[in-house]
């Protein structure tokens, strides 16, 4: 009988090969497991194509997901109110900041080794997905699986039902989301989280403000850039336009000069040959 731990392990291999290949790659992996087992190609045939975004957090997870680890640690510090101290809370964000945009780079940088072009909505969505990340429970395992399929949103408000966005839920062990699960909290816990969960979406925004503020940053500097060597190219062409114009003149002054001395030297000839007597002419 097949498992579902099983059919992950597949997907787990699908996932971290390059995204265009992946068709391919999955209907090799299914004449695989057709030799010996039939139910279990018929649940690779039926794995999805992860988008490009989950596809790169899959693969922050090869060689050990250390840092989808430390900030799924970071969510889980702040939900349990480790971040309520203010100090404590600063240096949970700068780490919470710092992580992130490593994540991205390590993501995007093996995306790229593997061919794939990753445009802004990609960029957007593995954002996004690292945030909830840090934000939801369900988000953390999920993403730490290499089984997502999907990016994941989290609101901050309500547990995120990740089951959807990945490719073998049953292979994991989720957090129970429901009603009943926030009914059993107590009050105050309920308060608490809440409250966790606002500074979440707070701090998700504050990030988004940050990471904007960047790109602008880096737009600006390079449209200086630009205006600097547009100008450099304006003085440089100034001046050679100058040095031509004035090598222009002196072409035209010693034009002038040579077209009067030769005037003056046709004017002397034609005086020379009417000043030659016609018998010596006609003696020589």
């Amino acid at each position: 009988m097949t498992t579902s731990a099983q059919v992950a392990e597949v997907a787990r291999e699908l996932y971290r090969a390059p995204l265009s290949d992946f068709t391919a790659a999955r209907d090799d992996a299914v004449k695989a497991a057709r030799e010996v087992d039939k139910e279990l190609a018929d649940a690779v045939k039926r794995l999805p194509k992860p988008s490009v975004a989950a596809w790169l957090v899959d693969l922050l997870g090869e060689g050990g997901p250390a840092l989808l680890e430390e900030l799924a640690d970071i969510g889980e510090q702040l939900r349990d109110g480790a971040g309520t101290d203010r100090a404590a809370r600063r240096t949970l964000d700068a780490r919470r900041r710092t992580l992130m945009s490593e994540a991205v780079q390590v993501a995007t940088g093996r995306g790229r080794v593997l061919g794939q072009r990753i445009g802004a909505v990609a960029l957007r969505e593995l954002d996004a997905t690292l945030r909830a990340v840090v934000s939801d429970e369900g988000a953390a395992v999920a993403a730490r699986s290499g089984l997502l399929v999907r990016p994941l949103v989290a609101t901050g408000l309500e547990p995120l039902d990740v089951r959807e966005s990945v490719a073998v839920p049953d292979a994991l062990e989720l957090p129970r989301v429901g009603a009943s699960r926030r009914s059993a909290e107590p009050a105050d816990d309920r308060a608490e989280r809440e409250a966790l969960r606002r500074r979440a979406a707070a701090l998700r925004e504050l990030a988004a403000a940050e990471q904007e503020l960047a790109i602008s940053r880096t737009a600006y500097d390079e449209t200086s850039l630009r205006l600097a060597q547009a100008q450099r190219d304006v003085e440089d062409l100034t001046e050679r336009l100058a040095h031509a114009s004035a090598e222009l003149e002196t072409a035209v002054t010693a034009q002038e000069s040579a077209d009067a001395a030769l005037t003056r030297a046709e004017v002397r000839h034609e005086q020379a040959r009417l000043g030659l007597d016609p018998d010596d002419e006609g003696a020589t």
